[in-house]
């Protein structure tokens, strides 16, 4: 990156130089890892399907559904967006690129600052520094308006279902910016 001259955001370089799992690896060590990550693909896979297992009485699957998940809905990030350059995690995201299955963010409201306030400074008990500096990010004032929003996911080549699906909930709860 330093030979493209262009500077490096927080994001990268936090990730690039300040993770001690980021190292240089050989060509063999890359083709070991990416065996080891379609491996993992494999079995995600297996067990995204294995939502439209039926489930008998005693707990044990029966047979194959029709009824597999065809999205999933999670958090996209540990609290609302970021101001730029300040965001340093991005595990609720990290997945689902070494998945490579698509995803979409979407609003599902807005920060208030009326409402959107901790109640108390000492009832926040972080369960990691990580947890304390997102903590400190917020701030309901400068965040009043802003979107909160969550993502979507759907299977490999699946995108167009993903937006379909998205579309459909848009329009149907009614959420906002449209």
């Amino acid at each position: 990156m330093v030979e493209s001259g262009e500077p490096i955001l927080p994001l990268t370089e936090n990730l690039l130089k300040d993770n001690p799992c980021v190292k240089k690896i050989t060509l063999q060590q890359l083709g070991y890892w990416e065996e080891e990550r379609e491996d993992y693909r494999i079995e995600y896979a297996r067990h995204w399907n294995k939502t439209g297992t039926l489930i008998s009485d005693e707990g044990e699957p029966e047979e194959w559904g029709n009824d597999v998940m065809d999205v999933l809905i999670c958090p996209v990030a540990p609290g609302v967006a970021t101001r730029h350059n300040t965001a340093k995690y991005w595990g609720y995201t990290a997945q689902w690129n070494l998945l490579d299955y698509p995803a979409v963010v979407f609003p599902v409201t807005k920060v208030d600052k009326h409402t959107d306030v901790y109640q108390s400074e000492d009832s926040f008990e972080p369960q990691s520094e990580l947890d304390r500096e997102n903590r400190a990010l917020y701030d309901a004032e400068a965040f009043d308006g802003a979107p909160i929003g969550l993502q979507m996911v759907a299977r490999r080549f699946e995108d167009e279902k993903l937006l379909a699906v998205c579309e459909y909930i848009h329009r149907e709860m009614e959420l906002p910016f449209t």
